[in-house]
C-alpha cells in the first residue's frame, strides 16, 4: 500500500528557489503550488474610466473617475506623473474640481492575495 503525501504551499512567502530546494530534500513529497509563475506573470487592471458627459467646459468640471471593478482604489495626479499608491491622492467622487485644463492620469489598485 503506497502512502502519498501532499503539501500545499498557496499565498506564503516561498520563492522558487526555497520550493526547488524542498522538492529535491524531500521527493516523497508532492508540492501543490498553484501557478509557480505567478510572480513573473501579474495580472494588471484595466484602465479607470473617465464618466464626465464632456471633457470640455467653461468655468469648472467635477471631475468623475470610475471603475467597472468594485471596491478598487483609483489613484490620480494631474501634473502628468504616473500614479502609484503612496505618492498620489486618492480618487474621492465629487471632490476633484478642475478650473483650468489639467492632464489626468489615473490608476486602479486592488490587493489580491497581498499584491497590488
Amino acid at each position: 500500500m503506497r502512502i502519498y503525501r501532499r503539501v500545499t504551499v498557496w499565498d506564503t512567502p516561498v520563492s522558487k528557489a526555497e520550493l526547488e530546494t524542498l522538492r529535491e530534500k524531500f521527493k516523497n513529497i508532492t508540492w501543490v503550488v498553484g501557478r509557480e509563475d505567478l510572480d513573473e506573470d501579474i495580472l494588471q487592471l484595466n484602465l479607470p474610466q473617465l464618466s464626465n458627459a464632456s471633457n470640455i467646459f467653461t468655468d469648472t468640471l467635477a471631475l468623475k473617475i470610475g471603475h467597472p471593478i468594485r471596491d478598487v482604489e483609483i489613484r490620480f495626479t494631474l501634473d502628468g506623473s504616473e500614479p502609484d499608491r503612496e505618492n498620489s491622492a486618492k480618487f474621492v467622487f465629487g471632490e476633484t474640481v478642475l478650473t483650468e485644463g489639467k492632464l489626468v492620469k489615473a490608476r486602479g489598485i486592488q490587493r489580491w492575495l497581498g499584491q497590488q
